[in-house]
């Protein structure tokens, strides 16, 4: 028996998070959503070193630094940033776009990719969909292998791949499956 080609079919969820670690717009019009960890005091925002937040009572207000200027969280004043040693944290926003790619590709590269219409529930059904979709560009891209019938196909154990429906129609049209072992997600 010859050597055998692997085809991967991987899903890749993608949110298009948007990782910002400047100026929230956010912070500066809705000061109530900071905790003020004190009754009183002046408190530094771990987003923006220029901005920092003013509790009263327990109500906080949102208050800037002069340009060039960082809250110096020890002496609770705008001070020259080599002093202030702030370090601001990265806060990450989640868009309201999210986007899931199934991709199916060998070591010569991919063979076909597309993406998972929004609100599409993956289930035995659709997967089945997708596989039928599948085997055109198999055929047409990797033609010797399709032949041959010497490709295995790679997917995890989640329940749409190992549902019975989906099973029957591997075995009925010839198509072997590399098994993947349980609890092991990452095996490439």
């Amino acid at each position: 028996m010859g050597v055998r080609c692997y085809l991967y079919i991987r899903s890749l969820s993608y949110h298009s998070d948007i990782l910002s670690s400047g100026w929230s717009y956010r912070d500066k019009i809705n000061p109530q959503s900071y905790r003020c960890p004190e009754d009183n005091g002046l408190f530094p925002n771990l987003h923006n070193c220029q901005l920092y937040f003013q509790c009263e009572n327990g109500t906080s207000s949102v208050k800037e630094c002069s340009p060039g200027l960082h809250f110096n969280s020890a002496t609770k004043v705008c001070d020259w940033p080599e002093k202030a040693h702030c370090i601001e944290k990265a806060r990450m926003f989640k868009s309201k776009l999210k986007c899931l790619l199934i991709t199916l590709f060998d070591v010569k590269g991919l063979v076909h990719y597309e993406f998972v219409p929004r609100c599409q529930t993956i289930n035995q059904h659709y997967y089945l969909d997708v596989l039928r979709r599948l085997r055109q560009p198999v055929r047409q891209k990797r033609l010797e292998k399709w032949h041959q019938k010497n490709w295995l196909l790679h997917h995890d154990n989640a329940r749409p791949h190992t549902a019975v429906t989906v099973q029957l129609y591997l075995a009925k049209h010839g198509i072997a499956l590399l098994p993947q072992p349980p609890y092991s997600p990452d095996l490439l």
